[in-house]
């Protein structure tokens, strides 16, 4: 079985660092530090199943909304190689949606794969 509570807690770990540890703020727009977000991006994916990752992205909402976010979250800045350019009102709208719906996609997954 997969912890469930772990991964929402990574998403809620991630939802911090956006809001509260940017380097740099310019409107909309946060600057953070690659090795950071692509720490906690490991976590998440080395806890989600392999079933989910192998899923379809038309079949769980929360698997196309995750590929989205992770688009979003790796938008390289030329002048800040070391850093990711965030628009923090896109993420912040698609890490909400993802925790509505990961817990319910991951259980009919599981769910899923049990019966066959």
């Amino acid at each position: 079985m997969t912890d469930i509570d772990a991964i929402v807690k990574y998403f809620e770990k991630l939802q911090k660092i956006i809001l509260h540890d940017s380097d740099l703020n310019f409107g909309n727009k946060k600057f953070i530090k690659k090795a950071k977000l692509d720490d906690i991006l490991c976590c998440i994916i080395a806890k989600l199943p392999d079933e989910y990752k192998k899923s379809k992205i038309e079949k769980y909402r929360s698997i196309s909304l995750f590929k989205n976010l992770y688009n979003q979250l790796r938008q390289k800045f030329f002048l800040l190689p070391s850093h990711y350019m965030i628009n923090v009102n896109e993420v912040n709208l698609a890490l909400t949606q993802i925790k509505k719906t990961i817990i319910q996609d991951i259980e009919s997954i599981e769910r899923s794969h049990l019966m066959d």
